[in-house]
């Protein structure tokens, strides 16, 4: 995230769940280095209906940055996962209609296997809840 925050050739980050607790201090992080962001709210759009995808590319510009951290979390049923995979497809078809200098995934451990080792990036993936499935599916679907 510093090296986001700190690159020169910033010109825009698009934070979506920008009121959450993650995206709310992504937002101030941006602020005090002066980069000019664009939070995306629950409030604004409902990333769960299939309309938000145009609303969302009609928002982006190519030189954006776009940090996605909104989600229904943490995971507790299949509901929410199911609420969480529409969000997802949404977030992809708007990146699809409308290119972006970078996209961040907001992640979580939860996809590892547990493991009385040091987790690394690559790490085996084995999620053992809802909650890890979902960001895992999260990373798969954003790094197609």
């Amino acid at each position: 995230m510093n090296s986001l925050i700190k690159d020169e050739n910033v010109s825009r980050v698009v934070v979506l769940g920008g009121k959450g607790f993650v995206g709310s201090a992504i937002i101030k992080e941006c602020e005090k280095n002066n980069i000019p962001t664009r939070p995306i709210t629950r409030e604004d759009i409902d990333l769960t209906k299939k309309a938000s995808s145009s609303v969302i590319a009609s928002i982006l510009k190519p030189t954006d940055s776009v940090i996605a951290v909104a989600a229904k979390a943490p995971v507790k049923n299949l509901e929410m996962l199911n609420e969480n995979v529409l969000i997802t497809q949404n977030i992809c078809s708007a990146l699809s209609k409308q290119k972006v200098n970078y996209l961040l995934n907001v992640g979580s451990d939860a996809v590892f296997q547990d493991s009385k080792s040091n987790l690394v990036e690559d790490s085996y993936r084995s999620p053992t809840s809802l909650h890890g499935v979902m960001h895992l599916m999260r990373e798969i679907s954003f790094s197609t």
